[in-house]
């Protein structure tokens, strides 16, 4: 089955409730102005966290960068790691959520149009989405005209909602190159090649460094496969291909514009290890789960 890349519109259902500002609201009333800050141009952060079976993956790890990125737009968050640690777990406790997608959002209020950020009030919610994955699928992606972001215009180690913009100019199954025509990422996911049973993916720089990214890194290696981050331009040496990302996991890819792949073999391996992991039957990285109860 070929699948798209964009798929949470498609899976997502409401709850009962939002973590707003410090209080659980109904979904309903969890509301802003129109003339929020954040609305008007982009400068909100957020994070994509994963529950499985009553455990958040990598949840130190999701607000680590959270808060990076509140750093990297100089956002004084009201509320403290703990806070959001607490307010998260509590908000999966009350919607009874076992497999679920979780969406911290910080962002800057109604404070005046002016396009700076100084002195605007900072607001943080949670949501919490009841969603039990989906099933192994191919991906075919087209190389896009359009570039990834450059470092030197942005900060790309942070999640910035505006920067999506960017994977919506290139479409939702488009691979972008960076400002050198280097492979970049994909719209929404990071990349993965495989030439001789070696791993091959982008160097940091011009790339969000996804955490399921480092997660297959850390696996693999583990597994004693090599991996190699560098520059990346002829996809035609390369026996296999894969995304990854917290909503999509690891995805195969069959197909970039006219060149297919056909072997599975390495991407296989790797999806096997990811779901023991995930689904808490690997001891060795139990570290990554956090039981809700």
């Amino acid at each position: 089955m070929l699948y798209d890349l964009d798929i949470l519109p498609t899976i997502m259902k409401t709850s009962k409730q939002i973590w707003f500002n410090g209080e659980f609201i109904p979904w309903a009333e969890a509301q802003v102005h129109v003339m929020t800050h954040s609305l008007h141009y982009g400068d909100a952060v957020f994070e994509g966290i994963r529950v499985y079976g009553g455990a958040v993956f990598r949840l130190d790890d999701h607000l680590e960068r959270f808060f990076e990125s509140m750093k990297a737009l100089e956002m004084e968050s009201p509320y403290d790691r703990a806070q959001v640690y607490d307010a998260i777990l509590e908000l999966l406790r009350r919607e009874g959520t076992i497999d679920g997608y979780i969406r911290p959002i910080a962002f800057y209020g109604d404070g005046g149009l002016k396009v700076g950020w100084e002195g605007m009030p900072v607001s943080v919610a949670i949501g919490v989405l009841p969603w039990d994955g989906y099933s192994s699928s191919e991906l075919k992606l087209k190389v896009s005209d359009v570039r990834r972001f450059s470092p030197e215009m942005v900060k790309m180690d942070a999640k910035v909602s505006g920067y999506y913009v960017n994977s919506n100019f290139a479409g939702p199954n488009a691979l972008l190159l960076d400002s050198e025509g280097n492979v970049a990422e994909a719209a929404c996911a990071n990349i993965f090649f495989v030439q001789d049973g070696k791993l091959f993916t982008p160097s940091t720089g011009s790339i969000l460094p996804g955490l399921t990214r480092d997660t297959v890194i850390q696996i693999a290696r583990d597994e004693g496969i090599e991996v190699v981050e560098g520059n990346i331009k002829d996809l035609s040496v390369f026996q296999e291909a894969f995304t990854t990302g917290t909503a999509t996991e690891i995805c195969l890819v069959v197909e970039i514009d006219n060149h297919k792949y056909d072997s599975r073999e390495v991407t296989s391996f790797l999806q096997e290890k990811y779901s023991e992991i995930v689904s808490g039957k690997n001891q060795k990285y139990k570290k990554w789960l956090i039981y809700v109860d």
